[in-house]
């Protein structure tokens, strides 16, 4: 009898130890939380996620796959994902160009809400973020917006103070252009041989709203003409061949000290232009603050996530770990990531660098907004522009070809929604 138990014991015992060995690490690995995250190949945002992924996983036990696409790549990679409804990304970067799919983006505002998240960040800057019908969809992580970078030894010597309006900055490219001439200093240039960056020479100059009181898209005529002229103006200043500049090529003349003004993404140039290997104007530098009509181009990177995700609560995890204030300075002084949280831009160690930067850029994005138009309205806008500036067509004839464009096009819901919220929708 005490054999027959023994033996039977023994069965049990080894039937636990086959299931402890060999079947239970089968059942956790088929439970293992896992998510895929995607972002913009640029050698910042994704090289940066994937240094964060090991401290992630040990503190949290989620696996996490970075897929990193080129812009346009990345662009039709999440929407295809969000249309198809095949889930394979759980957590998303985009922005305001995404409007059409955001219908198929979770709401954050729990979330936000329970972790308290977002404290700290540049005020104002969470009410910029992504929503659909009231729901914020997106939240922070990089941000920039389109300032005008200057010379400082160049505009003391000539004589000028720092300029605070359009047609004092006008006025200070053409003294500087007379000038410096005959040292081949230009007074301003632009990468306008990178189309999609054209809009900005209207946004900044654009004293007007985009979509009207019965949601249609439209640009006020007067003032979207008078914004394309003063472009126009500041091109009589630029170096030959400045309509065939990429963004690396103009911001090398700024380096190179070739140029009084930049227009410029600061996060672009800030890095080279503090380095003596990569500058000619080192200390030499500031950003100076846009004008008071129209607005800075902002550039912030945002997280959705999927609604098709099937682990909402790890995608989330995700976010908030790689978007965190601690991150913030590491992020601005290794990679140049534009820090969307305000102790970032205060911080002593990094103001004695960047004294000459921060209070400018902070101003700027303070003031910055996404414009409230698809990625159709939009391009459609930076070609009109480039046939501007190569003479083909008149900013009066300019503006009235976006309009009967912009006729043609849906302007969609959260589109309304952004244009509401910054200004930028004509009231009845």
């Amino acid at each position: 009898m005490g054999k027959k138990i023994s033996r039977k014991l023994l069965s049990i015992v080894i039937s636990v130890v086959f299931l402890a060995v060999i079947v239970m690490p089968g059942i956790a690995l088929s439970q293992q939380r896992e998510i895929t995250a995607t972002y913009m190949a640029a050698g910042t945002y994704d090289v940066v996620a994937k240094e964060l992924v090991p401290e992630f996983e040990r503190l949290t036990g989620i696996k996490v796959k970075i897929a990193a696409f080129p812009w346009a790549i990345l662009r039709e990679k999440n929407m295809t994902d969000l249309i198809t409804g095949t889930g394979n990304y759980d957590a998303m970067c985009g922005s305001y160009y995404l409007a059409k799919v955001y219908e198929l983006f979770s709401s954050l505002d729990e979330y936000i809400a329970r972790d308290n998240y977002g404290t700290g960040m540049i005020s104002g800057l969470m009410e910029k973020c992504q929503r659909y019908k009231r729901h914020q969809i997106g939240v922070p992580y990089g941000s920039d917006a389109y300032s005008l970078l200057y010379r400082t030894d160049l505009l003391e010597k000539a004589g000028l103070g720092i300029p605070r309006t359009w047609e004092a900055i006008i006025g200070a490219a053409g003294k500087m252009d007379a000038l410096y001439e005959k040292e081949g200093i230009d007074g301003y240039v632009f990468s306008a041989g990178a189309i999609e960056q054209l809009p900005t020479l209207l946004f900044a100059k654009y004293n007007g709203t985009f979509i009207t009181a019965d949601n249609k898209y439209y640009l006020e005529p007067k003032e979207g003409v008078q914004a394309i002229k003063k472009a126009q103006q500041l091109f009589k200043y630029t170096p030959p061949g400045v309509l065939g500049l990429s963004i690396d090529e103009a911001n090398a003349v700024f380096l190179q000290g070739k140029a009084a003004i930049i227009e410029c993404w600061p996060s672009f140039i800030r890095a080279a232009a503090n380095d003596p290997a990569r500058s000619n104007i080192v200390g030499k530098w500031a950003v100076l603050l846009y004008p008071e009509v129209g607005f800075p181009w902002l550039s912030m990177w945002e997280m959705f996530i999927s609604t098709y995700s099937k682990d909402k609560d790890a995608a989330w995890e995700w976010i908030n770990f790689y978007t965190r204030e601690k991150n913030a300075k590491y992020f601005f002084t290794k990679y140049g990531i534009g820090s969307v949280y305000t102790s970032t831009y205060k911080d002593p160690e990094l103001l004695k660098k960047y004294g000459h930067d921060f209070p400018g850029i902070l101003a700027n994005l303070r003031r910055a907004k996404n414009p409230p138009l698809t990625g159709e309205a939009q391009d459609f806008m930076a070609s009109t522009i480039s046939q501007v500036l190569v003479g083909e067509l008149t900013p009066e004839k300019a503006v009235e070809n976006i309009n009967v464009k912009w006729a043609t096009l849906e302007v969609p819901e959260p589109m309304i929604e952004m244009a509401e919220a910054t200004g930028l929708k004509a009231k009845r």
